[in-house]
């Protein structure tokens, strides 16, 4: 049997570990895989886990039988309790930092690197662009399906705008078919999904009653081209 020729360190106990147990009650037993397995590229790295969101859920979801967008949840768990930071500026190209790096490896050459500030709401966004980027939502043509848009909405939005109901009625059915009819293609519906998350107006987080639906959002041909053209973005 060949040797390990790579060693990381972590809680020397780690079953015993609060952050483990809550992690494990959360998102079930994998999920420590996926915290050892950044833990393994991080020490590659000198701590870091460089690369954008969605390769890195792609290849460890492979490695350790996950959808993408479960391991992506992972990560953002793991940055909102700062396990995770992130260094050398934002947007999806950053490199994640291991926070406890230092603490794991004491005998390591001390890193003279600045770890920037967590950034929950971008890594958010990260998750969000997995979730639109899924296989429910394209197809070879390249155009979107009554299903798919279903399916994909009720797991774009999922927690955070009202649900759809399916299967959809007549009425409800013509409405959407008629809409994408108007607009086939994928990338349209990739930006209205995107632009709706991003408004907090659309998703209520202003503190208003009201958010968008699926409903209004068909109702007539206006309201989507109304998203896309920035008649709700936010007001700084």
């Amino acid at each position: 049997m060949p040797s390990i020729k790579t060693w990381f360190a972590v809680s020397q106990d780690i079953n015993r570990d609060p952050d483990i147990r809550e992690l494990r009650k959360e998102h079930g037993d994998k999920a420590v895989l996926v915290w050892l397995e950044l833990l393994s590229i991080a020490v590659r790295h000198e701590g870091y886990v460089p690369g954008r969101l969605s390769p890195i859920c792609d290849s460890i979801g492979s490695m350790i039988g996950l959808r993408p967008l479960t391991v992506a949840h992972i990560v953002g768990w793991l940055s909102a309790r700062r396990l995770i930071t992130y260094h050398n500026g934002g947007g999806l190209n950053r490199s994640r930092y291991i926070t406890k790096w230092l603490k794991y490896n004491k005998t390591r050459k001390s890193m003279k690197s600045q770890v920037g500030i967590d950034e929950r709401a971008q890594d958010i966004q990260d998750i969000q662009d997995i979730k639109i980027e899924s296989k429910t939502l394209s197809s070879e043509s390249g155009k979107i399906s009554v299903s798919d848009f279903c399916d994909s909405w009720n797991e774009y939005f999922d927690g955070k705008l009202p649900k759809i109901r399916l299967p959809l009625t007549a009425g409800r059915e013509k409405k959407l078919r008629l809409r994408l009819r108007d607009h086939p293609g994928l990338a349209f519906w990739q930006e209205v999904f995107k632009s709706v998350w991003a408004s907090d107006f659309l998703m209520g987080r202003n503190g208003s009653d009201w958010r968008a639906s699926f409903d209004w959002l068909i109702d007539n041909d206006k309201n989507s081209l109304k998203v896309v053209e920035g008649n709700y973005v936010n007001k700084d």
